[in-house]
Order: C-alpha cells, then sequence, then structure tokens
C-alpha cells in the first residue's frame, strides 16, 4: 500500500514538473517569438511610413511633392510650391486612411493641415517577408504624395496704344499676349495721308495673384492708367507744345472761324484764304466751298471780331508726321443791326499731319462739355 502511494506522489511531482516546464516554455516563447514578431510587424506598418511623412512635413519640407510650374510666365514658376508651403506653416499636420482606400497593399491616406486635406500619399507595400501565424515583415515606401493646391486663376486685360509698353510684375508683355488691334476711330480721316497708332489689346491669365501693373509710352516714360477690375487702359500722354506750333495751331484756328463768320478777306470769291491749312482733296474744302456758295450771305452783320480766353492745350505726338491738339477761344462780334453782341466759342480737337512739307489739318472733332 504504501509503495503504491509513494509511485502516485511521483506521477503528481513529476507532472507538476512538467506543467510548469510547459508554462515557463510557452511564457518564454511569447516574450521571444510572438511578441518580438508583434513587435516587427507593428514596426512595419504602413502608417510608420506616414509617422515620417507627417514629420517631415510638420519640418517644413515638401520635397517629396510634385508641383506645377506656375501658369503664366509674368510669375515665378515655384509660386505653387511656395504659396503651398506659406499656408501650411504653423498649422498641425495629421493624416488619415483615405475611405476610397480598398488595396491593403496600397493603401492612400489624406494629409491634413488642420481640418483641410492638403495632400494624399500612396504607399506601396515592397517586399514582404513572413512571421508567425498571419504575421509578415513588409517593407513599405511612399510610391507618391500628391499635393492638393489651388492654381493661378487671376487675369487681366490691357488696352494701350501699339507704340506703348505694358510690364506685368516687371516683364513686358508680347505677342505671345496680343489678342487684336483695335483702330481709333478719330484717327479715321488722318490715317487716309499717314500711319496711325492704333490700339493693342493683351490678354493674361493663369495668374496667382494679383500683378503690379506699368505702362510705358514710346520713350520709356511711365504713364497713368486707368484700372476697372480686371481691365487696365491707357491712353495717350499729352506734352508741351513748341511756341511755334501753338502759334500756328490756334491762327489757323481763327482763321478758319472769320472764314465762315465772313471776317477773312476775300472769303466771298473763294476758299484760298484756307486752303492751305488742308490736305488738297480734304472734305473740308469741299464743305467750306458749298458754305460759301449757299450760306454764308445769311451771316450776321458785325463789326470786327474781339478774340478772348485763348488756350491751345492737350498736345499729342503720335509720330513725327501726326499729332493732336485742343485749342479753345471764345469770338465776340457786335450785330451792326440789332446792336447785339454775338460770342462764338471754338473748342475742338484738331489732328495735324505733315503732308508735301507742311503741317495741315486732317480733321477737327468738336469737343462738348
Amino acid at each position: 500500500m504504501s509503495k503504491s502511494r509513494s509511485k502516485l506522489s511521483t506521477f503528481w511531482i513529476v507532472l507538476g514538473l512538467f506543467a510548469v516546464a510547459y508554462i515557463i516554455f510557452w511564457v518564454i516563447f511569447i516574450n521571444t517569438v510572438i511578441v518580438k514578431d508583434l513587435n516587427i510587424y507593428n514596426e512595419t506598418q504602413p502608417t510608420v511610413v506616414m509617422d515620417g511623412v507627417v514629420a517631415k512635413i510638420s519640418a517644413g519640407d515638401i520635397s517629396a511633392m510634385d508641383f506645377a510650374s506656375s501658369g503664366s510666365r509674368f510669375e515665378d514658376g515655384n509660386i505653387y510650391r511656395d504659396t503651398f508651403a506659406a499656408n501650411i506653416q504653423g498649422k498641425t499636420i495629421t493624416y488619415r486612411e483615405n475611405d476610397k482606400s480598398y488595396d491593403s497593399q496600397a493603401p492612400v491616406y489624406d494629409i491634413l493641415a488642420g481640418d483641410e486635406v492638403i495632400a494624399t500619399a500612396k504607399v506601396v507595400a515592397v517586399s514582404s517577408e513572413p512571421l508567425m501565424m498571419i504575421l509578415s515583415k513588409t517593407e513599405w515606401s511612399v510610391e507618391s504624395i500628391t499635393p492638393i493646391y489651388e492654381v493661378g486663376d487671376e487675369g487681366l486685360i490691357i488696352e494701350i496704344p501699339n507704340t506703348y509698353t505694358a510690364y506685368v510684375n516687371g516683364i513686358p508683355v508680347d505677342d505671345r499676349e496680343f489678342v487684336e488691334s483695335i483702330e481709333y476711330s478719330e484717327f479715321a480721316y488722318a490715317k487716309a495721308y499717314v500711319t496711325v497708332p492704333t490700339k493693342s489689346k493683351y490678354e493674361i491669365t493663369g495668374l496667382m495673384t494679383k500683378p503690379v501693373v506699368k505702362i510705358c509710352d514710346a520713350n520709356g516714360n511711365e504713364v497713368a492708367y486707368t484700372e476697372n477690375g480686371a481691365n487696365y487702359s491707357a491712353g495717350f500722354a499729352t506734352s508741351e507744345i513748341s511756341a511755334d506750333m501753338s502759334t500756328y495751331v490756334l491762327n489757323n484756328a481763327k482763321v478758319y472761324s472769320n472764314f465762315f463768320s465772313r471776317d477773312l478777306p476775300g472769303c466771298d470769291n473763294s476758299i484760298n484764304g484756307i486752303r492751305y491749312m488742308f490736305p488738297a482733296d480734304s472734305d473740308y474744302l469741299t464743305l467750306a466751298e458749298n458754305y460759301r456758295l449757299h450760306d454764308m450771305w445769311m451771316y450776321s452783320g458785325h463789326a470786327a471780331p474781339v478774340f478772348s480766353n485763348e488756350s491751345v492745350t492737350e498736345y499729342i505726338q503720335y509720330s513725327d508726321d501726326f499729332f493732336q491738339v485742343n485749342v479753345y477761344f471764345d469770338k465776340s462780334m457786335y450785330l451792326t443791326r440789332t446792336g447785339d453782341t454775338r460770342v462764338d466759342t471754338t473748342n475742338s480737337t484738331y489732328y495735324y499731319v505733315y503732308v508735301n512739307g507742311s503741317w495741315v489739318i486732317a480733321d477737327m472733332i468738336s469737343i462738348i462739355n
């Protein structure tokens, strides 16, 4: 009986030792193999790669992102990249799995600056090594980081004389931005005798920000322009008229006025007194002749006219053979029949062309105040 009890005690002792050894084995196994494999598995998740991506972006490194060059030659080619970097500066950068990412071997993540999605990153598995059970050690690589950014949508239209130059952010516009040439209606008569300027229209698109515009005349002098929304326009700049030319154009305007008031000697008989100031084929000579023949006799009789308030202004030299100028004066006449005083005002723009060695009037347009 005692021998049986001794054998039974020995069995339980051996079984207990085996159980303890078995437990110790699994504890050692779990700590040395399973935990190790789990650590390896966790350390080779794509999120680890994304942690590195976010850390770089947070530090201001966006070199892994591809940005298009600016859509306009008038801006720095890196303006999209620079604007993107400025917009995310100081913001908390995080990431989340894209809700449309279904490929476990190529997950896509949204990268956020604050609450705004600023980029997407695609991570791909480049190699895989099996661990225990269903676990595997996977090496991941960032295939692409696609930034989400605004591109330039600012545009402007510039209309200037064709002899002028427009600069956008310091860069001159040229034929690449040219849209069309527009004729100035006021030069309709002058263009029959000389080459007249036209208006050039330019269109610039794809700007990221509102540009700095400068317009210069043919001599490189900066001129004022009008800005209306995205439309910029400049007219011709005025300059000083010489004293001799000022006297010449003022005298011509007076002579022309005196012809129509019958104060020019010989005007009843011919238009020779004003012929010198027009081209030989001018319509104004035809109009003057018709007036002389049919209407001049009706002009009220008066004493010699008195001129006052004379001015010659707004002189614009378009070319060596073309200019315009405004002439103003009041002409007072004492009417001999009624004793009243009649005042005729001349306020006109004259367009002069140089033809056959002389400055002559191609056209004149009354200024309506």
